[in-house]
């Protein structure tokens, strides 16, 4: 009896053993999460994986000195209703053939995701010198503002 037991106990530990590796390694969900989950858990950690550089207020200034491409990644309406100086809407933009153009993508402001998901799309796209201006319109607008009296 015990010999017929013995291939059945070895098949258990295979199995459960494997899926303690697969956990581990972060290659699965657990079954208690629905697919839809797995699927936002899994595209947040692509997400974490693209990395762009951050750049300051003063930084985007000496860049636009130096005539790099600022996108502003909002929506039409927002875009018109008032825009860095120079910047182009990134949905009516197309994308340089030169892969290493610096680009700089900045949103509505620091809690604004549209900037960095744009970013990592073309990063995703082969593009080299990515960059987020994270203070975005908000920070721009009143960084203006600010000096204006001066």
């Amino acid at each position: 009896m015990l010999k017929k037991l013995i291939p059945f106990a070895a098949a258990a530990a295979l199995f459960f053993s494997a899926e303690g590796l697969q956990a581990q390694a972060g290659g699965g969900c657990c079954s208690n999460k629905s697919k839809s989950e797995c699927t936002k858990k899994n595209e947040k950690k692509a997400e974490e994986t693209i990395q762009f550089s951050s750049i300051t207020h003063d930084q985007l200034l000496q860049l636009i000195t130096e005539g790099t491409v600022v996108l502003d990644a909002r929506g039409e309406e927002s875009y018109n209703e008032g825009h860095i100086d120079g910047a182009v809407l990134f949905a009516n933009f197309t994308l340089p053939e030169d892969k290493s153009t610096p680009m700089v993508f900045y949103c509505g402001g620091p809690k604004c995701s549209a900037a960095p998901k744009a970013a990592r799309k073309v990063i995703e796209d082969g593009y080299s010198n990515v960059m987020v201006y994270h203070g975005g319109w908000m920070e721009w607008s009143e960084m203006a503002s600010s000096q204006a009296g001066l």
